[in-house]
C-alpha cells in the first residue's frame, strides 16, 4: 500500500449507464432513510459515502427524504421552559449536555434555535 490509499475510506459505488456525463452514485433510499434516522447531517453522509453534499441534496430530494421533518414542534415558550428547567437542576449545562438533556426528553432541536435558548436566557 502507497500510504495515499489509507485515508479514503468507504467508495461509493458509481452505476453504469449509456447516457452522457459523469456516472451517478448507487445510493439507495435505504441509506439515505437510515443517516436521517439516525440524526446524519448532510455533510456528514457526504462525507461518510465520499460524494459531495450536492449529490447526497439531489438524491434527499429524488427519493422525498426531509432532513428537517426529524426536528420535534415544540414552540419557542415550551422549548425556552425546558431549557430554564433543565438550568435551574444543572446550573452549568454546556450545549451537548442541554442537547443530551432534551434527546432524553424526546425532543430534537434545531442547533440554532438551542443555541439562543441557551445563551439569551440565563
Amino acid at each position: 500500500m502507497d500510504g495515499a490509499s489509507d485515508h479514503e475510506g468507504y467508495r461509493t459505488e458509481c452505476q453504469i449507464s449509456v447516457r452522457r456525463g459523469r456516472p451517478r452514485f448507487k445510493i439507495s433510499k435505504e441509506q439515505l432513510d437510515f443517516f436521517v434516522e439516525n440524526g446524519f447531517t448532510v455533510p456528514n453522509i457526504a462525507c461518510l459515502l465520499n460524494v459531495s453534499c450536492s449529490t447526497v441534496e439531489r438524491r434527499l430530494r429524488e427519493f422525498s427524504i426531509s432532513v428537517t421533518n426529524k426536528y420535534s414542534n415544540v414552540s419557542d415558550e415550551g422549548l425556552d421552559n425546558i431549557v430554564l428547567d433543565v438550568k435551574r437542576h444543572f446550573p452549568n449545562t454546556v450545549y451537548k449536555r442541554m442537547k443530551g438533556f432534551l434527546s432524553q426528553r424526546g425532543y430534537t432541536v434545531q442547533q440554532d434555535r438551542l443555541i439562543k435558548r441557551k445563551y439569551a436566557k440565563s
